[in-house]
């Protein structure tokens, strides 16, 4: 992933853009949208975790979103795109990396078997 951090400091408070996406879902918009939403917020905390590193914190947001986005997907028959296939691989490799254990349902989502967590 190409890192758009030059700083640290410029990467929004965890606990807002979480907040962010709870206040969207209140307005019922379509799945495909709250996917989308959730997939630009781990694609993007996971460039950040790759290029400085983050406290533990980050990790468990990144592995929070990260399940909920792949139960939404399953909750709403929904399949990802191949680039959003792509860009989530990417995520779970570096949470496997780390040691942060996935749900089930995100291999699911991925078409991985759960297996793959232990190689």
């Amino acid at each position: 992933m190409l890192s758009s951090f030059s700083n640290p400091s410029k990467i929004p408070n965890l606990s807002t853009v979480k907040r962010n996406i709870s206040d969207f879902k209140k307005f019922n918009p379509p799945a495909e949208k709250v996917i989308d939403l959730e997939l630009t917020y781990v694609t993007s905390l996971a460039e950040f975790l790759e290029s400085f590193d983050g406290p533990d914190s980050y990790y468990k947001s990144l592995l929070s979103v990260t399940n909920t986005l792949a139960l939404n997907c399953m909750q709403a028959n929904l399949s990802l795109t191949g680039p959003q296939t792509e860009q989530l691989k990417v995520v779970l490799d570096l949470l496997l990396e780390y040691g942060w254990e996935p749900e089930y349902y995100v291999f699911d989502v991925l078409d991985l078997p759960y297996e793959q967590l232990w190689y």
